[in-house]
């Protein structure tokens, strides 16, 4: 039981992880735009 529930939390981690790493790649390449724009 606690491994299914340990694996469900760790998929949940994953994803968090995987979304603020891309809005953090998001957010530098829009940064990188900006700067290219100027």
């Amino acid at each position: 039981m606690q491994v299914k529930i340990y694996n469900k939390t760790k998929k949940v981690f994953v994803r968090l992880i995987e979304s603020a790493i891309s809005v953090k790649l998001l957010k530098i390449a829009s940064v990188k735009e900006d700067i290219t724009m100027k």
